[in-house]
């Protein structure tokens, strides 16, 4: 008898257990977006500084999900960056998956957060190049491509604000 009631114990432990892990995990899947605040001149896409030539974006490819993964010292962390674009390419609107700023301690406002620690810092002037690559006319999906360069830009940004706020 005592032995049944030590298993039935166990039993509804390990199923307890099972059923709270199984819940955190959905939790994270079904997570939402946080709208991450862009500066004003963040997400432009300056043509005459890097001649490039205006390539209009097809409608489809103006909203781009990415996902990534970020390397800290102490963990590694997966999720979803949403980017919208104009149809010239600007970032519009952009939103990080929640579990990242719940992970990170990151706020919504960490591109607002690097500008105003580094003042002197163009954050446009690394990605000019990569801008002007999606121009190409090899690119199947200019769309895509330039939001993969402000999607990589941001979190490089993110990654120097994370790490800056561990010191």
């Amino acid at each position: 008898m005592k032995k049944l009631f030590i298993i039935t114990l166990m039993v509804i432990f390990g199923a307890t257990a099972f059923m709270s892990c199984d819940k955190t995990q959905e939790t994270l899947n079904e997570s939402g977006f946080r709208d991450v605040r862009i500066p004003e001149n963040f997400g432009i896409t300056d043509f005459q500084k890097s001649n490039n030539a205006i390539v209009i974006i097809p409608e489809e490819e103006r909203i781009v999900e990415k996902k990534f993964y970020l390397k800290l010292p102490d963990k590694e962390i997966f999720g979803t960056q949403i980017i919208e674009l104009d149809e010239i390419g600007n970032m519009i609107n952009f939103k990080i998956s929640d579990n990242v700023f719940i992970e990170t301690g990151l706020d919504t406002n960490f591109l607002f957060d690097y500008i105003e620690k580094n003042p002197n810092s163009d954050l446009t002037k690394g990605i000019g190049s990569c801008l002007k690559a999606c121009g190409d006319e090899s690119i199947e999906h200019p769309g895509w491509c330039k939001a993969g360069c402000w999607a990589e830009l941001a979190l490089e940004v993110a990654a120097v604000v994370i790490a800056a706020a561990a010191l």
